[in-house]
């Protein structure tokens, strides 16, 4: 009896959501939400040298390299947006739809993404050169837009790309929500492990089979 309260424990606590939420203004913030519960919180320093702060409302592991490590790809997003303008928007983008290619769809349809909002600013003051570039990054951006959004469960995604002669440089604003539930990520993740030792499987059964036809025909 006691085994099974454990279990239905267990099943109750893999069905609880596990939220992700990543924004950007200036400062990139990284925050994880396990039951509604913060449980790690990851934000980006806004100076130049670049140092950052984390902080894990977990159990702290007591090792700054270990701290490093977990925002490492926070710290590479936040950058890409913060140096790289429009341009960095587009490369991740075509960086999603590859993740999105290579990896396996049934996986990818348990991720749910909330509205997700990307706001574009491009500086400059001569209106000729911002005209150019905003024709010249429209298209592809548009197109990668659609292209994620039949790729993954996106309730809706909202890019708004405008000029600013205020501005010396291009300055982007982002806030993406993605929701997950463990059991079925782990349900899927376990399905899709099966399935591909059963191809793989299959796979080698057939190779030794042409194998010995081949001698056999010798």
């Amino acid at each position: 009896m006691i085994a099974l309260y454990i279990l239905l424990g267990i099943l109750l606590l893999l069905l609880l959501p596990l939220t992700v939420r990543y924004r950007f203004q200036g400062v990139g913030r990284l925050t994880v939400r396990y039951a509604g519960i913060p449980v790690y919180v990851y934000v980006t320093s806004n100076d130049k040298s670049g140092e950052r702060k984390a902080e894990k409302r977990t159990k702290k592991s007591g090792k700054k390299k270990n701290k490093e490590s977990k925002g490492g790809a926070v710290k590479r997003v936040t950058a890409q947006l913060k140096e790289g303008g429009a341009a960095g928007v587009l490369s991740l983008l075509q960086e999603g739809i590859r993740f999105a290619a290579k990896s396996s769809r049934r996986l990818l349809r348990t991720l749910h993404f909330g509205h997700c909002r990307v706001g574009i600013s491009l500086g400059g003051s001569e209106a000729a050169d911002i005209a150019v570039r905003y024709g010249k990054l429209s298209g592809p951006i548009y197109s990668a837009r659609s292209l994620l959004l039949s790729l993954l469960r996106i309730r809706r995604l909202e890019l708004c790309m405008r000029p600013d002669f205020l501005a010396e440089k291009d300055t982007v604003t982002a806030d993406i929500r993605v929701r997950v539930c463990p059991l079925r990520l782990l349900w899927t993740a376990l399905c899709t492990l099966v399935s591909g030792m059963g191809m793989l499987s299959r796979l080698t059964n057939t190779q030794s089979k042409d194998g010995q036809n081949g001698k056999e025909g010798q």
